[in-house]
């Protein structure tokens, strides 16, 4: 049997389609770009972009779900980091982070708490219960 031949006789298995999942729908992701969204006004399809690169897609993917070719998908993703003034998904989750970080901090302070304390569990050597506790300060960043 000649070997070139019989590679064409070979049968491959179907590929299998990759679905593309939604990030939950409460995820830290999403207060990321909950934050964002106040502060750039950003719109429904910007916010979906934001999502979809801080989530951590691929370029074809977010092409993929959003229905649209990859140069879209790069022409969108530039006006964004215009918007936001950073230059990629790194500066953008950075930026998202501070805005959250600074959003969750006045909410706490709105609340009665003292501004810079985060509630957090802290266990005892003598008891495996856990109480809640200051359990660290965060200190505004210049």
């Amino acid at each position: 049997m000649n070997v070139a031949a019989s590679t064409y006789d070979l049968r491959l298995p179907a590929p299998v389609a990759q679905t593309e999942t939604a990030p939950p729908t409460d995820s830290f992701v999403t207060r990321l770009v909950t934050s964002l969204v106040w502060t750039f006004d950003l719109d429904e399809s910007e916010r979906e972009l934001a999502v979809q690169l801080l989530f951590g897609r691929s370029a074809g993917a977010i092409a993929r779900s959003l229905g649209v070719c990859g140069a879209s998908v790069a022409r969108r993703c530039r006006a964004l980091f215009r918007m936001t003034g950073t230059d990629g998904r790194e500066k953008l989750f950075e930026v998202a982070l501070r805005l959250t970080a600074m959003r969750e901090l006045s909410e706490l302070a709105a609340n009665g708490r003292p501004a810079g304390t985060v509630l957090g569990p802290r266990y005892s050597n003598k008891s495996s219960r856990a109480e809640t506790v200051p359990a660290r300060t965060i200190h505004a960043w210049s």
